[in-house]
């Protein structure tokens, strides 16, 4: 019996919604009203939006929704339902037979071309596809590629050898010719093409299945079973040692190396999550309940986020901080922080900390009656940052069910990682990992609670990037690509310098970010020209 599978794919999730607003667009538009602009904004937020929507509350989320277009939304949808309650969506529906479906064949290029490994041109592929990974930026400036180039090149990018006044950089010029990567505007930005990012997927792909294998091989690790009681795991013999100062010292940090049953596993509960030093921790509720389960933790000051958890050495006492880090938010805080913008701000220092699985916990609390933001809201806000910002998002229904869902979290993570060898790892070098891996790079607690403070020193672009969140409708992704372009106020002040009024408000319009490559559109691009550029003061 042959089956085929059938795939459906989700053409156009809001169809009527768009509808709607298309005609309120056009009867203002034919008044010669500036009303039709609120009416074209949201109906281009609308097409953005991936996910289908019930109601018009639901579209509060979205940018240029207020109160009384929703209102207007409910209104209609009413009207429709009395019409025509079992109208058809067939319409919206795309069926791909795809055992039917032939794979087009790409035609091969006319020059196979791979560069050779660690060269200038595979190094500038390698960063052009990590910070389009990373940050969803499309463009990069020279500066920004060699930053992350240099270290997957032999060769330096800023100095010739001697033999020659050619640098690293000069194989941009052929990646160029070869259309790998395309030049644009000035000052010259870099993006990869079609083809260029195959390529570079391709490279990317080998030099991770062969990174961990290599960090081995530098640092001749021994064997778990050739590891010697007496040592204990805790730090390398002297020869050891020397060769990893010699061959690895961006990725080892302070010597730091735990072994199979050298170290313990702790849950570290942010102290603004229990009562505080005021009140017996007998009556916290939440050590109440860790201790009733059993749970190995300890409460410290977390400068980012509310739970997370360490490897510590049994003897030395070091500390490294496993890639998982939760932030816990009860219904009626997550609706507080959408109005104040603490939530856009908390996801981004998420993001940037340097931890790999990231956990965005939302609690129930009184049944969810007062949370200031309808739930519908509140359900939206959470899937986009599941689908646009990475993040896992776990609901529980109380305070005990939050817990519960921590200690089995703990549990699965002992039995993880308590056979695996661990090793201390600046920040700025750590890579992917999977729980099939028997090397884990991790940074140590310190680190991660430094790099993690809101005081610390910010580089221009976290700063610049920090005040373009504070503005209603601009995420941050958005906020990433804008300043993957323009990575400093003063940079995208030099630029408005050089074009008319008009061409500067668009002038970040054009601006791809997030997954799905959304433009940033003309209504955040004029807000952002009206608050940087000293002219219009």
């Amino acid at each position: 019996m042959n089956t085929q599978r059938v795939t459906i794919k989700l053409k156009n999730p809001n169809p009527l919604f768009e509808e709607w607003l298309l005609e309120w667009r056009n009867k203002e538009k034919e008044k010669q009203s500036k009303m039709y602009k609120c009416y074209d904004n949201a109906l281009e937020a609308m097409k953005k939006y991936p996910l289908p929507l019930e109601t018009g509350k639901d579209c509060m989320i979205l940018q240029g929704f207020g109160t009384k277009l929703c209102n207007m939304i409910d209104d209609k949808l009413k009207q429709h339902r009395k019409h025509d309650v079992q109208k058809s969506n067939d319409n919206n529906l795309v069926v791909c037979d795809e055992p039917n479906k032939k794979k087009q064949k790409k035609s091969p290029s006319k020059s196979e071309y791979t560069p050779t490994n660690r060269s200038g041109a595979y190094a500038i592929l390698i960063a052009l596809y990590k910070s389009r990974l990373a940050y969803d930026v499309g463009q990069q400036l020279k500066n920004e590629i060699i930053e992350v180039a240099q270290k997957y090149c032999d060769k330096s990018f800023m100095k010739s050898d001697g033999s020659s006044h050619y640098t690293a950089w000069s194989s941009m010029s052929t990646l160029i010719t070869k259309k790998l990567v395309i030049k644009e505007g000035n000052p010259a930005k870099y993006s990869l093409t079609d083809e260029g990012y195959e390529l570079s997927q391709k490279l990317d792909l080998q030099l991770n299945e062969n990174e961990d294998c290599a960090i081995v091989k530098k640092l001749d690790i021994p064997n778990k079973k050739d590891v010697s009681k007496e040592s204990n795991g805790k730090k390398l013999p002297k020869q050891t040692k020397s060769k990893i100062k010699e061959t690895t010292e961006e990725t080892v940090l302070n010597d730091i190396f735990l072994t199979a049953g050298t170290f313990h596993i702790y849950l570290l509960v942010d102290k603004q999550e229990t009562s505080g030093s005021n009140k017996d921790p007998v009556d916290d509720e939440t050590v109440y309940e860790l201790n009733k389960l059993n749970v190995d933790y300890e409460v410290r000051h977390l400068k980012i986020g509310d739970y997370a958890w360490i490897c510590k050495d049994r003897n030395s006492g070091e500390e490294l901080i496993l890639p998982y880090i939760v932030e816990r938010k009860r219904m009626d805080d997550f609706g507080a922080s959408i109005k104040d913008g603490r939530f856009h701000e908390q996801k981004f220092r998420l993001k940037q900390c340097g931890i790999q699985n990231l956990i965005y916990l939302v609690e129930s609390i009184d049944n969810n009656k007062h949370t200031g933001l309808p739930l519908t809201t509140l359900h939206q806000a959470a899937t986009n940052t599941l689908i646009q910002d990475g993040f896992s998002v776990k609901f529980t229904d109380s305070l005990k069910d939050t817990l519960q869902y921590l200690a089995s979290f703990t549990r699965i993570l002992i039995n993880i990682y308590k056979d695996k060898t661990l090793m201390a790892c600046p920040k700025e070098d750590l890579i992917n990992t999977s729980i099939q891996d028997d090397l884990f790079p991790l940074m140590t607690f310190k680190e991660f609670n430094i790099s993690s403070s809101k005081n610390k020193k910010f580089k221009v672009r976290d700063m610049f990037i920090k005040q373009l969140l504070q503005l209603k409708g601009l995420s941050v992704d958005k906020a990433l690509a804008i300043t993957g372009v323009y990575p400093t106020p003063k940079a995208l002040y030099m630029k408005y310098l050089e074009i008319s009024n008009s061409e500067a408000e668009n002038l970040l319009s054009n601006i791809n970010f997030g997954k799905l490559n959304k433009k940033v559109g003309p209504v955040i691009s004029k807000s952002i020209y009206q608050l940087y550029n000293l002219k219009s003061y």
